[in-house]
């Protein structure tokens, strides 16, 4: 094998070989699918000959940079592509061994397929060798394979101890049946089998979700001359292709895809489960870190609260609510404090529900995967998997809530939709949101939504969006509720004001939502709508013996009052809901208001009508001061009167007379 010195840092997108741009091999279709695209990441403890490994294997040294040539240790991530029989390509992450840099070893480790375990011969697993291993099952790495690396600086018994405890280190993990292979950089022995058995591995290991949103945790940001910034990750969900219109979260900034390229060549596309450089345009390379994520607009949220199912590892000290912990998700990391919602404390090996409040905006999907470390000095503590990324509706040891968790742990898509409905307190979720807390496509959240809705678990909310079937039912039944409790407490009142009802037993839904949801109760005969007020079927105002004695005794006193006009308070003295009791009589042609001088009994203005007409009859109008006389009352009624009859447009003034409003209104 020809050995291939590291070109300068920067010189490819994703691997250091080749400089961009690279043109297809002869024969090639340029932007083909790649086959078997998967990637393989190492681990382990630092001097255990990772990188060292890779570049037997590859011909590419990942150690790119200057500092970890001249100190020959491995301190930040290394690239580099692995041929596979078939023509088939794989890429290898490699990551650094040393305890001061495994927060970009999670970050590394993220997305990959297959893991190498790599463990020195002449000394066995190390601490990092047990907490790379313990980070890989967290991050719910598929596949392992344990390498034995400086096979050619120990004898054949040393070697079958070391194995033998490796084998033992991986007995209680996900890992027991991986296969365990010795080799020697340096001599080459044992290469050539642990490429077929890499080989074996990257065929068996699972497939990537080609259709769903895309999504690119970035791990490495830089600028090529004359392109402009360039982001480089493992493609975990979907495909990018350039012209792609894409968001950078957490800033939430749009950007256009200039260039693809995979394993560092030209590509029309790239798919989930390759290693993906992506040229952007729109933005500018200071504003692009590692931990970012480019993604398709809405594929991930941006939160500082989210909650997981958490489960410490073995040797992890009792972790009590409310610690401070360094939290892993994807590429980034973020400080936040932990809080159990179903525990004050967790002993190691244990595990819990969690919820995690971030001092700084993380850009996250339901599903992710996420490492927890924390104490002095820094270790990790445990990991597990984002089960919301908005967190805020749980409280601690509610039940429902509880609930709902374990319903999205160990449900598929639809028990995820549910849960997600369920803390959404009443306000309506698109699918496009729903896409997003959930961690599915939008087709797959629509397919989901008409099987649930088709029995009752969820309803469309007229107006737009989704909510639990429960909730919407709840909404209707508390619609009802509060209706009934106005008309108990305002008997007299046609109704209560729309907006009232809104407010208090439907607070989650607009007002352009909750009224196309009144027009549908309106049309199912579940409530009645008046204008701007609402009211149960066959609310009639006034019913009961106490309202029916409030209406006699104002009426009452109308009707001995005659045409003499009486103020509110003294109609309404005594009587509670005066007020609605007035309207009332009003309403039901009972009473008459005068403008603002007061209320008279509709017979009496009967009465005052008939002289009037007879009046109108007899000559060309009618002054105030006759019509004063004729009916033996003040000027200040006799005015309240005709002004009212102009109101109803019986009579129009005309100069300082009234005079009919039509020919046929003096009849």
């Amino acid at each position: 094998m020809r050995y291939q010195a590291a070109p300068p840092p920067g010189a490819g997108f994703i691997l250091p070989t080749p400089l961009w741009p690279v043109k297809a091999r002869a024969g090639a279709r340029e932007g083909a699918r790649a086959t078997s695209a998967r990637v393989i990441g190492t681990a382990g403890h630092i001097d255990h000959g990772k990188s060292r490994l890779v570049l037997a294997l590859t011909g590419v040294d990942p150690d790119r940079l200057p500092e970890e040539k001249a100190r020959g240790i491995t301190i930040d991530l290394g690239f580099a592509p692995l041929p596979l029989p078939g023509g088939g390509q794989a890429a290898f992450v490699d990551v650094p061994g040393h305890e001061r840099f495994v927060r970009t070893m999670v970050a590394g480790a993220s997305g990959i397929d297959l893991a190498l375990l790599v463990v020195a011969a002449d000394e066995g697993p190390m601490p990092q060798t047990r907490e790379h291993l313990a980070i890989l099952d967290l991050l719910g790495v598929p596949r392992l394979v344990a390498v034995l690396t400086k096979r050619d600086l120990v004898d054949d018994e040393w070697l079958a101890l070391v194995e033998a405890d490796v084998v033992a280190m991986l007995a209680h993990t996900p890992y027991a049946q991986a296969p365990v292979v010795a080799v020697s950089a340096a001599t080459g022995d044992g290469l050539d089998a642990l490429r077929a058995l890499l080989a074996r591995a990257i065929a068996q290991a699972p497939g990537h979700p080609v259709d769903a949103p895309s999504r690119l945790p970035v791990d490495r940001v830089f600028t090529r001359p004359g392109f402009g910034p360039v982001v480089t990750g493992t493609l975990i969900a979907g495909a990018i292709a350039a012209e792609d219109r894409l968001v950078v979260y957490p800033a939430g900034t749009p950007v256009r895809v200039r260039r693809v390229q995979v394993h560092g060549r030209d590509r029309d596309r790239a798919e989930a489960g390759e290693r993906t450089a992506l040229n952007l345009g729109g933005i500018e390379r200071a504003a692009l870190a590692r931990g970012d994520v480019v993604a398709a607009p809405g594929a991930v949220v941006v939160s500082r609260v989210l909650v997981a199912d958490l489960r410490l590892v073995p040797a992890a000290v009792p972790l009590r609510t409310g610690r401070t912990v360094h939290i892993h998700v994807g590429t980034a990391e973020r400080v936040g404090r932990l809080v159990w919602l179903d525990a004050d404390v967790v002993a190691g090996g244990e595990g819990a529900a969690a919820r995690f409040h971030l001092r700084a905006p993380l850009p996250v999907a339901a599903g992710d995967r996420l490492v927890v470390r924390g104490g002095t000095p820094v270790a990790t503590v445990g990991g597990g998997v984002v089960l919301d990324v908005r967190g805020e509706g749980y409280r601690r040891g509610r039940r429902e809530s509880l609930e709902a968790l374990a319903a999205a742990r160990t449900g598929g898509d639809r028990a995820r939709i549910l849960a997600a409905l369920g803390r959404s307190h009443g306000q309506p979720q698109d699918v496009a949101s729903l896409a997003g807390a959930c961690g599915l496509t939008d087709s797959a959240v629509a397919d989901a939504l008409a099987m649930l809705a088709s029995g009752g678990e969820v309803a469309e909310v007229p107006g737009g969006g989704w909510l639990a079937g429960g909730d919407w039912r709840r909404i209707g039944e508390e619609v009802a509720t509060t209706l009934a409790a106005y008309h108990a407490a305002h008997p007299m009142r046609p109704g209560a004001p729309r907006e009232e009802v809104r407010r208090r037993a439907a607070p989650g839904l607009d007002g352009r939502r909750f009224a196309a949801a009144v027009e549908g109760w309106r049309r199912e005969g579940r409530l009645a709508a008046r204008g701007d007020r609402l009211a149960l079927p066959g609310h009639v105002p006034a019913q009961g013996e106490q309202a029916q004695a409030a209406l006699a005794a104002v009426s009452g006193r109308l009707r001995a009052a005659g045409l003499a006009v009486v103020a509110a308070a003294d109609a309404g003295a005594g009587v509670a809901d005066a007020d609605e009791v007035l309207a009332l009589l009003v309403a039901n042609g009972e009473a008459v208001r005068l403008g603002d001088a007061g209320y008279v009994d509709a017979g009496a203005v009967a009465g005052a009508r008939a002289v009037l007409l007879e009046m109108l009859a007899a000559g060309a109008g009618v002054m105030a001061a006759a019509y004063r006389d004729r009916l033996g009352v003040s000027r200040k009624v006799a005015v309240a009167l005709l002004e009212h009859f102009d109101a109803v447009h019986l009579t129009r003034r005309q100069g300082d007379a009234h005079v009919a409003a039509a020919p046929e209104a003096a009849r």
